[in-house]
This record gives C-alpha cells, structure tokens and sequence, in this order.
C-alpha cells in the first residue's frame, strides 16, 4: 500500500526554517567554541610568560605590573630601517619592514665580529610604541625555545641600581645584555654623550648589547642619521673609531592587520565591540602608532560620546576621566586628579635628586598632606595611576601618563628640559587653543616663531615671550651673539655681482640706481640678523653710557635711535671683546684671517651683494614682491619685529632682514655709480659730515623702498625710530 505525505507550504517552511536555525545553532555553537579555545589559549599564553618573567634573576628588576601589562594580549610589532616619525603620516611610508623578533633574533644569532665587536642593536620608538614591551616579550620567547636559547639579561635603565646589576651580572661573555629606556637614564639625560660611553665601557665584556630609546632623545640627525644600516653615537678612546655603531630598528605602527589581531585578543567574541573599535581606529591615527593607548580602547570608546578626537593629549584625557570614573566610588575624583598632576610635576622636576622617576610610599602620604589633599595611604597606592615596583617605590603606569599630566598646569621653569613627548602636547594644545602661546616654553616658542605656516600675529606673540624669557637663538654670555659656530656671521665668497638696478626688470628703479653694472667683491662676512636691542643695550651698559629704557621688552627686536657714529662705536667695542676673549677669539679665529680684520659696518656693495646674491634679484628672495616675506607698511605690525620674524625672507646666502623692519646703516658716501670698491673717498670714516647710505627698507616703508638696491642718503648724526644697523667682518675698521 502506498503511503503519500502531502505538506502545505507553510509547514516546508517551517521545516526549512527550523533546519537552517539548527545549521546557525551549530555554526554558533563552533564559533563560540573556538573562541573559548582561542581565550584560553590566549590565557595559558599569556600566564606562562609572567610566571617566566617573574620569576627569573634575569628580569627581576621588572616589578609584576609592567609584566602583566606588556604581555596582555601582546602582538609582535614590525621594525623598520626608517624613522616613522621623520613623516607627516608615518603609516603611509612604503618602507623595508620585518618583524622585530625575526630580525632581532636573525642578527643575535651570528656570531660577533671579531674586529670591531661593537655591533650591537639600537632600538627607536616614540612613546607608547611598546620597546618596554618588546624587551620582555622577547625575552620570554626566548626562554621558552628548546633549542638555541640565548642567555639574556633585562635592565630598566631608569632604575637607579641599574649600573650595580649590570656589574653584578656572572658570565658576562656569553649574556646578551638588554638595557631598557635609555631616555629615562638620569645620567643619558645630562649627557648621553658620556653616559653611552660610560655603559659601553662597562658593558665591553658582554657578548651582545641591545638599547632602546626614544628616537627624538637623541638630538640632532647627525645622531641617528637618516640613511638605513647603522646609527654611530658616543665617543670612543684614542686610536679607535669616533663612534660606537649599532644596528639601528624603528619600531613600526600597528598596520590593519596586526589591530585586528590585538582586538580579537582584547574583545574575543564580543564582534559588536570589536567592529566598533575597529572604526574608531581608523578614524584616529595615534592609536594605530601607540599601540600603549590599545590597552585603553574601552575607556575611549565610553568615554568619546561623538566628539571627534583630533590629538594626542584628547586620547589621554579620556583615558584618565575613564581611571577616574571608575575610581570614583573609593576617592574623590577631584583630589586624586590634583594629587596626580601634582605628583607628576614632583617626579619629574625631582628624578636626578630621586635618581629615577619613582616615589618611596611613605613619601606618597606626605606629599599629600603637604599638598592639603585628604587622599589616605591606601587611596593612595591602590587607586591610582601609580604602579609599585619589587622595591617599593611607586611610578606612573607609564611615563607618557606622567608627561601629560605634568603639561596640564605647565608652567615655565628655565632650569627644567621638557621631554620630547611633553613638547608634542603643549604644541597640541597650543594648536587646540587649549592652552595660549604665552604658556609655551622658549624651544617651542621658537618653533613657531620660526614657522612661516603659523599666522604672523602668532609668530610675533610667540617672538615677544622670546624676547621675555630668553631667546636661545643668542648667547647672554657672548654679548648675545647669534649661537652658532660664527657667532651669527655668515661668509659671502669672493666674486662679482650686479649692483644697481636695470629699468627693463625693475620698472621701480630710480635714477639714483643706475647703471646697473657688475662690481667684484674679495670675500668677506656679514651678520645674520642686524645688531639687537640686546646686544647694543650691553653695550651701552658697559660703556656707562644710558640705556633707552623704552627697548628693554625688544631685546631681539632691531636696535633703533642709533646714529651712524654710535654704530661705529659698537663696532670697535664687539671688535676689543672679540679679541680680547681668547675663549671666544678662538672660536672665530679662521674669520680674523689676519691681523687687521675687524667687525664693522659693511660698504655699500657688501651689503647689496649679501642681500641679492650674484643674479641682480630685485628682493632677497627674487624678483616678485611678497609681503610675508618683510615688515614694511603693508605688513601692518606699525613697529620693528623680533629679528627672524621672517625666514622666506632670507637672501640666496641665509642673511635675514634685508628687506624690512630696519634700514640699515652702512659706511659709504652717497655717490653716483658705478661703484668702484677701491675708491677710497667713497668709504673715508674720518669725514664726520658726508651722508652717508642707508639700505633695505623699514616697516615704515612701502615696498618699492624695500628693494635691495633702493637708495637713501643721511646725514651721519640723525637719529630714527626705524634706522638701525648690522656688522661686518672685513680687513677695513671701524675708525
């Protein structure tokens, strides 16, 4: 008998249904389960390396908190042979990369060079790039090989019995030796010249030597230099190579992939969170390059509300409401925000006296109470930012929390060097107008003074607090000379060049201009900037003449109200200093190439040349005129500016101010051309009544006047609110 199963429509999809909600049960059911397993395993992982580290002679110096927050959820990062940071966007550079651990492992694994066995490795990163991280990661890897181990010792050298451990440490021939956070070493931060030296002299017996350090510690490019292989620092004994060389890794930022890895550690099966965070990421390029601010994720993302995040110290201001909120059930918030900055501000102005960037807790409860804050001990160490070390003293969970921290009520201090990473968020907030450019301290001041991109007003506020504070372009022990090698004078070579102006490209050329014709010149020197309030108030101190009181708030502005004679003056008193100072004469010595050169006013042609170069350019920078490039009429500041206001204004030889703010005296009779440099009568300083030439145009003159071949004539005793003067190195004096 046959049996027939007739179902509607309605019933096959119900089964359907019920079948493809098995197959989404399974599917989820696997995905969980995996899942599990993956946490798991993330788990074991991650708790098989801190018991490695914390119980190992060899990383005991590291104190269980660190450990546990640089292995959760740890992603190797990638190294590059570039900086990053030298980029506008450090994560669009198409550079060699590889993983750290790859290439660490690779060049440890060859034997040491017999000759020359200074290669060791020299790791750079900004803040909150994981180098602490690396280290310990690292290490615990290793340990965990079969095969091949190498014998590695880790030294924070922000500890202050980091030198006595590494001494201490047995069989130094075989131990690779990795010394963390070099930027943290109160000696490095004296001198890092001599503390490199230093280590390299106690660390001579080690079979390798691995340091990391913030990329922006080191000072200048000619430090770390730009081309890829080796970075050369310190200072060797005589007879021996300048430098000890290093293999030189840049941590790299995360890429896409490496910050899905990290979130699928962090969130694990929390997809919705996880996408989220993913989107946030995209949108805010610090964290991609701090993987430090990773960690923090779930405070920002609570903490954003929709506010666009376009800074760095934004990140770290929600990172720290985000502590704070969630502390605020056991300590008033306010009182633990204001102990911290506090705390901040004494670690740091405090860590050469303390040795380290670190605080004994019994000095937790009375810098509290000193401070009238009713914080209790346990408030103290078990609510906070603050991590205790094996030792007991208590420091920031990282430092970069300690610098912003520190830069939230910043206030200027000449005796104290801001960190890297501090100046990057005063700049920030100065660029947020959080925080007014009068708050910025003299080296970030300058950075804006000296940055065409930032409005002029700007950059003449930025000039004033120079002005106010101490500029660092000059030196207060060397009459407040430009500091650099010549004092601020810059080499004009032997050569011919066009004076005059021709009609046919100047259409401002005046009579008094022409002919335009070639005129040689033997070599000579000319100052950089003209000669400031500064440097002729010291003058005038020292010479017991009277001080103009009215420009004492314009030490680097031009120097006014001078007469041609008192320029002279000047001139033959810097000369008797110069030569009279051996410390100094010294360092100018290859100027005075011969007895009878002296600093002076420049010719007429010296200063033309300086201010046009040999092409007959009608303004220093060219041909066109560009009223950003000068303080004339039409800039509109109505006064003189602070010398440098203005660096496209520069010549074709890096001589500032030729156009603008000041017209300058020189030393020659107004005549007509051609100019003959020989003509003795033209530049006779004993007539005390011809008048003499003045050049370059002031910020009261409208632009045709600011021409570098334009022309005036005065009488050598008048006095004006916008004449001043500059110097000149030549065989001619001052007399």
């Amino acid at each position: 008998m046959d049996i027939t199963f007739t179902l509607s429509i309605s019933e096959m999809i119900t089964i359907l249904l019920s079948f493809v909600a098995v197959v989404f049960a399974i599917a989820a059911y696997w995905v969980a389960r995996k899942q599990w397993h993956l946490s798991l395993k993330t788990y074991r992982e991650e708790k098989y390396k801190q018991r490695i580290l914390e119980n190992n002679e060899e990383t005991k110096l590291f104190d269980s908190q660190d450990i546990q927050r640089s292995t959760h959820c740890y992603i190797e990062p990638n190294c590059s042979n570039v900086d990053p940071a030298r980029e506008a966007e450090p994560r669009h550079l198409i550079i060699i990369e590889n993983n750290i651990f790859d290439a660490v492992e690779k060049y440890l694994s060859k034997e040491p060079p017999e000759i020359n066995a200074y290669y060791h490795i020299l790791i750079l990163a900004d803040s909150g790039m994981g180098k602490t991280s690396f280290m310990l990661n690292y290490y615990a890897k290793n340990k965990k090989k079969k095969h091949h181990q190498h014998k590695i010792y880790l030294v924070p050298l922000g500890k202050p019995d980091a030198d006595e451990y590494i001494d201490n440490i047995p069989n130094k021939k075989n131990v690779i030796l990795f010394l963390d956070a070099l930027d943290e070493d109160q000696q490095a931060i004296k001198d890092y010249h001599k503390r490199i030296t230093a280590l390299m002299d106690k660390c001579r017996n080690f079979k390798r030597l691995v340091i990391t350090s913030r990329t922006q510690f080191f000072p200048s490019d000619e430090e770390i230099p730009k081309e890829a292989g080796f970075a050369k620092v310190g200072i060797r004994d005589l007879g021996e190579k300048g430098a000890y060389s290093f293999l030189k890794l840049y941590l790299s930022p995360f890429s896409d992939d490496q910050v899905n890895a990290y979130l699928k550690k962090f969130y694990k099966w929390r997809f919705k969170k996880r996408q989220k965070a993913f989107d946030l990421i995209q949108k805010i390029e610090y964290l991609k390059v701090r993987p430090m601010l990773l960690a923090h994720i779930p405070y920002i993302l609570d903490q954003q509300k929709g506010n666009e995040i376009k800074y760095s110290f934004e990140l770290y201001e929600i990172m720290i409401e985000g502590w704070l909120d969630r502390e605020s059930y056991f300590v008033n918030k306010s009182d633990l925000r204001n102990f911290s900055e506090n705390l901040a501000i004494d670690l740091y102005n405090k860590s050469a006296q303390r040795g380290a960037e670190r605080v004994y807790v019994d000095e937790l409860k009375s810098l509290a109470k000193t401070w009238n804050i009713p914080l209790d001990k346990w408030q103290l160490t078990g609510r906070s930012l603050l991590n205790r070390d094996a030792e007991g003293s208590f420091k920031f969970a990282h430092r970069s929390i300690m610098e912003y921290l520190y830069v939230k009520n910043y206030q200027y201090r000449p005796d104290i060097k801001l960190t890297d990473q501090m100046k990057t968020f005063l700049k920030e907030m100065f660029e947020a107008e959080v925080f007014s450019i009068e708050k910025m301290p003299p080296e970030i001041c300058l950075d804006y003074f000296e940055n065409e991109n930032i409005a002029l007003q700007q950059r003449l506020r930025a000039g004033k607090i120079l002005s106010k504070t101490g500029d660092p372009r000059f030196l207060a022990d060397c009459w407040f000379l430009p500091n650099d090698p010549l004092l601020g004078f810059i080499e004009i070579p032997a050569g011919e060049f066009f004076m005059g102006s021709d009609s046919k490209i100047d259409k401002e050329a005046s009579g008094d201009e022409k002919p335009q014709h070639p005129v040689y010149l033997d070599q000579y020197y000319i100052a950089k900037f003209p000669v400031t309030v500064s440097q002729y108030n010291l003058f005038l101190e020292s010479t017991d003449k009277q001080v103009r009181s009215c420009n004492k708030e314009k030490g680097n502005h031009p120097v006014v109200d001078a007469s041609w004679f008192e320029a002279l003056e000047y001139c033959q008193w810097l000369t008797e200093q110069l030569k009279s100072n051996q410390e100094w004469a010294e360092k100018i010595s290859s100027l005075f190439q011969a007895k009878d050169w002296h600093v002076t006013l420049p010719s007429e042609a010296e200063w033309e040349k300086a201010a046009r170069g040999p092409d007959g350019r009608i303004y220093p920078w060219g041909n066109t005129f560009n009223e950003n490039n000068l303080n004339c009429s039409g800039t509109g500041i109505k006064d003189t500016s602070p010398v440098g206001c203005f660096k496209n204004g520069g010549s074709p030889y890096h001589v500032m101010e030729m156009s603008g703010n000041v017209l300058e005296w020189t030393r020659s009779k107004k005549a007509d051309y051609p100019y003959e440099p020989n003509d003795v009568d033209r530049e006779n300083l004993s007539d005390k009544n011809g008048a003499r030439v003045v050049r370059g145009g002031s910020w009261f003159n409208p632009a045709r006047y600011c021409r570098v071949a334009s022309r005036y004539r005065l009488t050598p005793g008048i006095r004006l609110g916008y004449f001043g003067f500059r110097l000149c190195l030549s065989p001619r004096s001052a007399v």
